[in-house]
């Protein structure tokens, strides 16, 4: 769903490009980019018209909590997890009992493991951890506490292969 006035042809066509640029700041845009590689193809452009629009702040303050939770999730054993099985192809299980462990029984429950098909390799690759969040998060947000508040979701899919981060 799009919230701003951004047309869904270009997120359709991931022509992310084709979006408005978004007017942040300096310091937003060096917290972010190493955390989102995907600014390289204007990622940030459909992450807020997408989702930050309709957030009740502005693009640096969304993008800021987003650094934020972001920076939670990589000092909890999740990141180890999907570290440790890089180049793999697991059952996404094994990410979900990190989950568990690092933010609360049950946090597995409101994470969809997202995947696509590489058209080159024929394998499944994961993609996108969508992570329900309920609360207010702050600049040091209790993660684990937001994670556990959300309703919970599908777990998406089964098996994948975890590729290692940025570009190939």
């Amino acid at each position: 769903e799009y919230c701003g006035p951004a047309g869904a042809a270009a997120r359709d066509a991931r022509r992310w490009s084709d979006l408005p640029p978004v007017p942040l700041r300096r310091a937003t845009v060096s917290a972010l980019a190493p955390l989102m590689p995907g600014m390289l193809s204007h990622l940030e452009r459909h992450e807020w018209y997408s989702h930050g629009t309709c957030y009740n702040a502005d693009a640096d303050e969304y993008f800021a909590d987003t650094v934020a939770l972001v920076e939670a999730l990589n000092a909890s054993p999740v990141r180890a997890a999907m570290l440790d099985n890089v180049g793999r192809t697991i059952d996404t299980a094994v990410i979900g009992a990190a989950f568990d462990a690092a933010l609360g029984p049950g946090a597995r429950r409101r994470v969809t493991f997202e995947c696509d098909r590489d058209p080159d390799s024929g394998r499944t690759v994961l993609v996108e951890l969508r992570i329900a969040l309920r609360g207010e998060i702050t600049a040091d947000p209790d993660l684990g506490a937001l994670i556990r508040a959300a309703p919970t979701r599908g777990r998406g899919c089964r098996r994948a292969t975890i590729d290692p981060p940025g570009p190939q």
